[in-house]
């Protein structure tokens, strides 16, 4: 069949206005023309709809169940239209997310939450994962937007890149610990403790330490390595070793540990927010304004 929204409006128009007069009026158009568009639609369907035997125009019983499904059909029209509209203005759709780890315990889930309260039409996904790996999922159109460890000097060009937060480091210590009741420490007052290090993706970050620790005068020794927060923390609660963690650790508050900040590293790791310069997603760009203008330093 080759049946039109135009020719459903017709029929609905004229039903509603109760003659092709009225509905002439209403659509802005000549009887004649509703006239011709009533008979394709009613050639096409292969029923009449409209008793045209009477000084009225009256649905025959055909157009009266016809008539009576239309009403749907204009609210699924109109929904779909809605749902459209909604996306292209960001208000639905999806909005794909990837983080580090240092990244997760700043601002990140207040800017999130910001947006799943202002935008709860659009579904938002989001996932853990290395800053290099972020940055290849963005690359690949497979995220829209990541929020990574800056540790690499530049991104790729085709990435817009924007500053986020810039931190200092603490450590992370046993409650019992000598210097957890400390407000503040300089690093060198570690340089007999055992550091917990990460395995292979936290390697920048253990180079960091390290290199930080040896312009004091030590190296460190280095222990047991994990890979997920959660496990460095219970290895400090069981006494294996001392955490040296950005200083945003300090949310993430644990029964039996103290987080006390390193005053002598000054601001060392920086996150930043990286998306294609391309990005066409409308819900991206609603996330995008609730980003601060401004580097948040903690």
């Amino acid at each position: 069949m080759n049946l039109t929204l135009r020719q459903f409006l017709v029929f609905k128009t004229i039903v509603e206005s109760g003659g092709f007069r009225k509905a002439a009026e209403v659509l802005n158009t000549s009887q004649p023309a509703l006239s011709k568009t009533i008979q394709s639609l009613e050639a096409e369907l292969g029923f009449s709809l409209l008793d045209r035997s009477t000084q009225t125009v009256e649905m025959t019983k055909a157009g009266q169940a016809f008539y009576e499904r239309l009403g749907e059909l204009f609210d699924l029209v109109d929904q779909i239209a809605s749902n459209a509209r909604d996306v292209a203005e960001g208000q639905r759709g999806s909005l794909s997310i990837t983080y580090t780890d240092f990244a997760i315990l700043g601002q990140l889930p207040e800017t999130i939450e910001t947006f799943r309260r202002q935008q709860p039409r659009v579904k938002i996904g989001v996932r853990f994962y290395p800053s290099p790996r972020q940055i290849e999922l963005v690359l690949n159109g497979q995220v829209d937007i990541a929020f990574i460890w800056h540790f690499m000097g530049h991104v790729p060009p085709v990435l817009n890149c924007q500053p986020i937060s810039s931190e200092g480091l603490a450590v992370v210590l046993p409650d019992h610990h000598p210097l957890a009741s400390r407000d503040t420490i300089d690093l060198v007052e570690l340089r007999d403790e055992t550091f917990l290090i990460g395995d292979t993706p936290w390697l920048p970050f253990t180079n960091l330490v390290r290199d930080l620790c040896i312009e004091r005068g030590f190296v460190p020794k280095t222990g047991q390595v994990a890979y997920l927060r959660d496990e460095f923390f219970t290895f400090v609660l069981l006494g294996m070793g001392v955490l040296i963690y950005p200083e945003n650790v300090v949310r993430a508050r644990r029964a039996g540990l103290s987080a006390v900040r390193i005053r002598d590293v000054g601001k060392v790791v920086d996150i930043s927010a990286v998306w294609l310069k391309e990005a066409c997603n409308p819900a991206l760009h609603r996330f995008l304004d609730l980003l601060p203008n401004e580097i948040a330093a903690s």
